[in-house]
């Protein structure tokens, strides 16, 4: 893919939609994805609207130096205007079109090459699994069929900046392995801003550089995942039971005899479900802490593939609760344990101290 970077999306909004408050305030990277990350009711779909131009709140939206709106000088810029593409959640395609020609479609509306990143509507479909359906009609398809095409045009408008509202809800949790590091990468490579709107943690984790948590209509800043997922409280973003962290790791090899993908996490071996990960690319992997076993010598004979060593840093018992957190350093990165107090105590766990982190294979999984 070609094209040169459109600059920064800069979001300025507050108002009220109904009875919900809205307050958005952050930034999205050009060549990164940014997903906006809350429960249903957040305000994440409304947001997103607001910067497609369909819905109007107060405030400024500037991509780079072309400004969208700006209340104070009168400017707003309509949604046709703008160089979006967006995959919202119930996908809208033109039923009297085949896919292939849905897709033919966007192609033709982008325009030449200096209307952005480029990239052809074979290796979209390819990449999204839509050869068998280019013939077909959309009122034959699944839903998640639907879904893929929705977001197989949103790209090939060519887009400065990708609005994705759960672009891929319907689809199974293996299909979307393959999807998302793509996704991620396609940010990367075209230099587009992409806005990704999910309630779905593990999914929020493999495609997003930085994730800006919604709360109650309050979204207020970005970080890097492990950031913050480690900044996330408790209540309606987190429950106490999903708390955890962030592994990122490199694929060492793909096994798809067993369905897994072996990866490298600073020189220590880890096998995950899946085996569409290629390998050489970078995998995300959101581990709950709850899912996470010490043991303070390295076990043996045991069903548990993924053993990883590291030291503690941290020890904090959780008020009101049998539980304590463990935070482990594994190199340059951090996972975190719950196990309970006695646990914690009759191991002698300490800052210090060196221990095995156990993952089950499966924990990584669909819940």
């Amino acid at each position: 893919m070609t094209g040169s970077a459109p600059g920064a999306l800069a979001v300025g909004l507050r108002g009220a939609v109904g009875e919900l408050r809205i307050e958005a305030a952050f930034e999205a990277r050009a060549g990164e994805t940014t997903a906006i990350f809350g429960p249903s009711g957040s305000g994440k779909t409304t947001v997103l609207r607001a910067v497609a131009g369909l819905a109007r709140l107060p405030g400024r939206l500037a991509l780079g130096p072309t400004t969208w709106q700006d209340d104070r000088r009168g400017v707003f810029v309509p949604a046709h205007r703008r160089r979006i593409g967006f995959a919202f959640q119930e996908p809208v395609l033109f039923d009297h079109l085949t896919v292939e020609g849905n897709l033919r479609y966007a192609e033709r509306r982008a325009g030449g090459p200096e209307a952005g990143p480029v990239t052809t509507s074979a290796e979209v479909a390819e990449r999204l699994g839509l050869g068998p359906q280019l013939g077909r009609l959309p009122r034959g398809l699944s839903g998640g069929e639907r879904q893929r095409v929705s977001l197989a045009r949103a790209l090939l408008a060519r887009p400065a900046v990708l609005l994705l509202d759960e672009p891929l809800a319907s689809l199974h949790r293996t299909a979307r392995a393959a999807i998302l590091p793509w996704l991620r990468s396609l940010g990367e490579a075209s230099g587009m801003v992409i806005l990704y709107v999910s309630h779905d943690l593990g999914e929020v984790v493999e495609v997003a550089h930085r994730i800006a948590p919604i709360s109650r209509g309050s979204v207020t800043g970005a970080a890097p995942p492990a950031a913050a997922i480690d900044a996330l409280p408790a209540g309606d973003l987190l429950s106490r039971f999903e708390a955890g962290s962030v592994l990122t790791a490199t694929v060492r090899a793909r096994l798809p005899a067993l369905g897994l993908s072996e990866l490298d996490l600073s020189g220590q071996r880890l096998r995950v479900p899946g085996a569409e990960r290629l390998a050489g690319t970078e995998a995300r992997l959101r581990v709950r802490a709850r899912d996470v076993a010490l043991a303070t010598e390295a076990p043996t004979a045991i069903s548990i593939r993924n053993v990883l060593r590291g030291s503690i840093t941290k020890v904090r018992g959780l008020p009101e609760t049998p539980f304590a957190e463990v935070a482990v350093a594994i190199a340059d990165q951090r996972l975190v344990a719950r196990i309970t107090r006695d646990a914690a105590a009759e191991l002698g766990l300490e800052p210090g101290r060196e221990v095995f982190a156990l993952l089950k294979t499966v924990s990584f999984d669909d819940p």
